[in-house]
């Protein structure tokens, strides 16, 4: 597990349950996410995506496997230092995103409540969006109401 990974999990299993109430929610899963790339984790529903990232973001603690996080691994049980490096940006999108807030004080709210310092700051979470595929002009950007719009996800430059 090398220091230019970002995210690394290897032959991660998760199984909730016992005997014949018992699931396995993910099995076998590996992949790297090297620094400064991105990674798509497609899956039909139920076919343990969410499980899987749980696990990282230290929210599961009984997975078997192993997890690193900018190159080191990480135990089942995590310090909270821990648990700042990974932040979890759930599904729904009507939950997740505010529709008059912009891309830019969204990314910026989670390391501001963790206070982290300047990760924090309008730089910070606009250097997330400059070095993500979306470009710098996505931190300006609000979710839209119209429909097709809001369908397909994408936000709309602020006014």
């Amino acid at each position: 597990m090398s220091r230019s990974t970002l995210v690394e999990a290897a032959d991660l299993s998760v199984v909730f349950g016992q005997g014949r109430h018992r699931v396995a929610a993910a099995k076998s899963v590996s992949f790297v996410v090297p620094a400064g790339g991105s990674f798509g984790l497609v899956g039909e529903s139920g076919s343990g995506k969410s499980t899987v990232l749980r696990v990282i973001a230290g929210l599961i603690d009984d997975w078997s496997g192993r997890v690193a996080l900018d190159g080191r691994p990480v135990a089942r049980r995590r310090s909270l230092a821990e648990r700042k490096l990974v932040q979890m940006v759930f599904q729904d999108p009507y939950g997740s995103l505010h529709p008059h807030h912009t891309v830019d004080r969204t990314l910026a709210e989670p390391a501001r409540v963790r206070s982290t310092g300047s990760t924090g700051s309008r730089s910070g979470s606009a250097g997330c969006c400059r070095r993500s595929a979306w470009g710098r002009s996505i931190a300006s950007a609000i979710p839209i109401s119209s429909p097709a719009a809001s369908a397909s996800g994408w936000p709309s430059p602020a006014p």
